[in-house]
């Protein structure tokens, strides 16, 4: 019983580490490029291509997503 508990909290710690180091789920990409949205409001560079851009990214690689800030319409991708 002891080993059936034990492989079951390592598959579930497992499960979570790898989640953590991967991108956002769409509702939480969403939810952040809205923030974007709101905080770049002024410069009118914020489309509907940059949010598709912003909450691609933001699924893929999460925090590790950047803006390219010399573009209009701005661009959002993941490190290389």
């Amino acid at each position: 019983m002891r080993k059936l508990v034990g492989s079951a909290l390592a598959l579930c710690l497992a499960a979570v580490l790898v989640g953590a180091c991967g991108g956002y789920s769409e509702q939480d990409a969403t939810a952040r490029c809205e923030q974007e949205a709101t905080a770049r409001s002024g410069g009118g560079c914020f489309d509907p291509s940059t949010k598709k851009s912003c909450i691609d990214a933001h699924e893929e690689c999460g925090d590790e997503a950047v803006a390219d800030d010399t573009a209009c319409p701005l661009t959002y991708s993941c490190p290389q």
